[in-house]
């Protein structure tokens, strides 16, 4: 009988496990909670952290850091209670990652850094290669591009040593990344286009979709609408294939991007609007905000005003939940909304609550430096 209970349990953690990777949140998170309740009953304290870690992720992902924390803590604590170095290094490396996502770098380069020297006691090369990845992708949301080179190629290095394919391609994908972030277009696409080959070559259809999306968005970025159109509806159709939802959901906001900045606002609103319900669906809180706040700008470009003010308050309201610094950008432009409609003390309020949210990250990102 207990064994059957077992079986169940790892049944549900399984399913909820395969759901996750789906982006499919909801149904992976009660999935994960039937799985971990019916683990504590019959006393696995090991498979109930990872049910816990695992739902910690699941929250990460949908941006709800607080509550991420709380299970990964959790989680961390009943590892370290039985002595699973493991599992305490993987939610080291996840609570890092929850921290960088809310632009705590200091505080996300510790948790890394702590995770990486657990994974070198253990001997675990690629734990310690993806902590490295980490804090160069961490370096690299700085804009400390060198410093996130050196590390990315550190990580690229070990999981070339180690035979790690993916781990390979994730880091020339992210190198890719970086060089885009800094408008170096042709470096960025011939890293991609690297990383992509080698995600095909290892049968990750996910990993090649994502590069071909930066490479639709690097043309986007080009002002190259008819080619950058057409990767991204081919990829969408590759995310809708694999059922990665929150794929297909980037490439509808990206795809709404060019018919906005095309002054296309019908079909921009279209694609905004499908691309938002399917955040709301999964729970995507971030990519929610972001077709929120290109409704607005849409709105702001046809000279209405009030309904682009309820689309940025919206937008304001849910960064500033997740803890994301768009959250000013939107009180700048609702302040400049309120100065058109001639509500200067309204304006005001935005343009303090805006001044002090920039200096802030101002004083974050000098002490991260």
């Amino acid at each position: 009988l207990l064994g059957d209970h077992a079986m169940h349990a790892q049944c549900l953690q399984s399913l909820g496990d395969i759901r996750k990777m789906q982006s499919q949140y909801l149904e992976a998170e009660s999935f994960l909670s039937q799985a971990k309740e019916l683990f504590e009953r019959i006393g696995d304290q090991l498979q109930a952290a990872q049910c816990l870690q695992s739902m910690g992720n699941i929250r990460k992902m949908q941006d709800l850091y607080p509550e991420a924390e709380n299970f990964l803590t959790h989680a961390k604590e009943i590892f370290e209670r039985t002595g699973n170095q493991q599992g305490t290094a993987q939610c080291l490396q996840s609570l890092g990652e929850n921290r960088s996502m809310q632009a705590q770098y200091l505080e996300a380069q510790n948790f890394f850094i702590q995770a990486k020297e657990m994974f070198e006691r253990i001997a675990y090369q690629q734990g310690a290669a993806q902590c490295l990845r980490s804090l160069g992708e961490t370096k690299w949301a700085q804009n400390q591009y060198l410093e996130a080179e050196d590390f990315l190629t550190q990580a690229r290095e070990l999981f070339d040593r180690n035979w790690d394919h993916h781990g390979t391609a994730q880091c020339i994908q992210s190198l890719g990344d970086c060089r885009r972030m800094q408008d170096q277009y042709p470096e960025a696409e011939d890293l991609l286009i690297q990383a992509k080959t080698l995600f095909e070559g290892i049968g990750d259809q996910l990993g090649a979709a994502q590069c071909l999306k930066s490479l639709g968005n690097i043309r986007r970025m080009q002002g190259q609408y008819t080619e950058a159109e057409d990767l991204l509806i081919q990829v969408k159709n590759m995310f809708e294939r694999i059922g990665e939802q929150m794929g297909g959901a980037q490439c509808l906001w990206s795809l709404g991007e060019i018919r906005r900045k095309q002054g296309h606002y019908s079909e921009a609103e279209d694609l905004f609007l499908k691309s938002k319900e399917i955040r709301e669906k999964i729970g995507d809180m971030s990519g929610l905000a972001w077709c929120l706040y290109s409704l607005g700008k849409m709105r702001h470009q046809q000279v209405e005003d009030a309904e682009a003010e309820v689309f940025f308050t919206q937008a304001k309201e849910i960064f500033e939940r997740i803890g994301e610094r768009m959250h000013a950008k939107c009180l700048r432009i609702l302040a400049k909304i309120c100065m058109s409609l001639a509500q200067y003390p309204e304006a005001v309020d935005y343009l303090s609550q805006a001044k002090e949210i920039f200096e802030r990250v101002g004083h974050q990102l000098g002490a991260a430096r």
